[in-house]
């Protein structure tokens, strides 16, 4: 069985863990799609597996300068693979529209001119549909949808019939699920349409209640980077850098990053030094005068933003981008007597500037909440939380509280949980929940219940970002947990 990898970024080591541990499985052919150059190197020196064929990105990027702008074949790949149109190729990919890699948050302007973001588009649509046709996989895996090249691979495969396997962190604990479909938890659904209609009892039912149970009694996040104390700013400390045993070490990384052979999604030492030194500068000033503490005895709907840049954002919500128009209509729809508690995601502490937040301060209902109150508090005391795709929505829902999301989460296979599509239904979607808002434990525990049947515990965060050791990574048991549950998605050992 033939199986190809899409390599997104720093997912060289896990993906390789993985094939390593499929290879035991069952997978006898592998090719492979590095986005970085460090990921091809490390596929190329290791003798576990023989990648049949192994692209690099970056390489292919290149050619699009001398590539010919192809209206004709660009009409044809919009009738084949359009969603309806070509355009979600190119906005997924938050380095082709906005700069970020090679720079910082808050970049939102293009490197690149329309023709050439076409171009870049044209080349890597004819090279992986080649590379499609010639290894012809049986199965495509991806780790997340974030770029150009992992958007027309996810699409192309499944025009041509190859199926697709994804990986979905649902922010529950540990767990991490597999879905064929990027924006849904396609195998949980399944099986939870069957609890639900009776077909299915299922095994995981006392887990499933266990966890909301201890959820309910110490509320907490699913990785301790989120936590609010783990972001907390001191100003003091934005000028460590400066003692002389930091100054050496920087010293040694500007030299190395000025050398440094760069590719187009990597950091330049211009931009680099200018978007820390912003970032110091709003870190050290603080948002102290701009930040308010909730009211007393006050109605209020919370509206948690989003961590930008992520997919959460450019994948599960693109109409959703401007996270201010959608607070500013989310404001405008609540009932006489509210406020709307809009609170930032922790690490975005020093990111946002100032102007973001003093945007959101125009609006009359609208509170700027500091983000390193806990978002469990606001939850608790609330009457509504609004969320456009983050993990907020999951997490009110456990604690009972009607949600209301405008981007595409697992959780909007709940009854209970309201999605908003056009801005025109939001009023009466928020007066549906605040009035007729029926919460059912049965549903949630059946949908977690499915979850869990489709999901392992792995610390994939861990593994993927901060450990480097390979043995470690290819041998933690998380790691042959999910190349098991692969193996069976695949039905290679049923």
């Amino acid at each position: 069985m033939k199986i190809l990898f899409f390599l997104q970024r720093n997912f060289a080591r896990f993906g390789h863990a993985l094939a390593v541990n499929l290879k035991k499985e069952g997978f006898n052919k592998f090719s492979a799609y590095a986005q970085l150059r460090l990921a091809k190197e490390i596929l190329e020196n290791q003798n576990d597996i023989k990648y049949e064929q192994l692209l690099l990105d970056e390489d292919i990027h290149k050619e699009y300068k001398k590539e010919k702008l192809d209206y004709e074949f660009l009409r044809k790949l919009e009738v084949d693979y359009g969603i309806p149109n070509l355009w979600p190729y190119i906005t997924t990919d938050r380095t082709l529209m906005y700069s970020i890699l090679p720079r910082e948050y808050p970049s939102d302007k293009p490197m690149y001119s329309h023709e050439d973001m076409l171009r870049i588009l044209q080349i890597k649509a004819k090279i992986i549909i080649k590379l499609l046709e010639e290894t012809k996989p049986d199965y495509v895996f991806l780790s997340f949808i974030g770029t150009t090249s992992s958007m027309l691979l996810y699409h192309i495969a499944r025009k041509m019939k190859i199926k697709t396997i994804l990986i979905y962190l649902p922010g529950i604990k540990n767990l991490l699920s597999l879905t064929e479909d990027y924006n849904r938890l396609s195998f949980s659904e399944k099986i939870f349409e069957r609890i639900q209609h009776g077909d299915h009892i299922s095994p995981r039912a006392d887990e499933a209640r266990k966890i909301i149970d201890e959820f309910r009694k110490k509320p907490a996040t699913y990785h301790a980077i989120n936590k609010p104390q783990k972001n907390i700013i001191c100003r003091l400390k934005q000028i460590k850098f400066i003692l002389p045993w930091n100054l050496w070490e920087n010293l040694i990384f500007l030299s190395q990053m000025a050398f440094k052979k760069r590719d187009y999604s990597e950091e330049r030492l211009d931009w680099f030094l200018i978007d820390r030194v912003k970032r110091k500068i709003r870190s050290i000033i603080g948002y102290g005068d701009i930040f308010e503490n909730p009211g007393d005895n006050e109605d209020f709907c919370f509206f948690p933003l989003n961590a930008e840049p992520e997919i959460t954002l450019y994948l599960y919500a693109p109409f959703s981008l401007n996270q201010i128009e959608t607070v500013r209509q989310t404001a405008k729809s609540l009932p006489v007597g509210f406020k709307l508690y809009v609170k930032d995601h922790p690490i975005m502490y020093g990111y946002r500037t100032r102007c973001f937040y003093k945007e959101l301060k125009k609006i009359p209902n609208v509170r700027v909440i500091n983000s390193q109150i806990s978002g469990y508090d606001l939850i608790i005391k609330s009457r509504l939380v609004a969320t456009i795709s983050g993990t907020s929505g999951w997490e009110a829902t456990v604690l009972k509280k009607p949600v209301i999301t405008f981007g595409d989460v697992f959780y909007n296979k709940l009854s209970m949980v309201k999605n908003c599509k056009t801005p025109e239904k939001l009023p009466f979607l928020i007066k549906e929940q605040l009035e007729n808002f029926e919460y059912v434990e049965e549903e949630l525990v059946n949908f977690l219940s499915a979850i869990l049947e489709e999901s392992v515990n792995v610390d994939f965060l861990d593994l993927w970002l901060t450990e480097r050791d390979f043995e470690k990574i290819k041998n933690d048991s998380g790691t042959k947990k999910l190349a098991s549950l692969i193996a069976n998605k695949m039905g290679l050992n049923k």
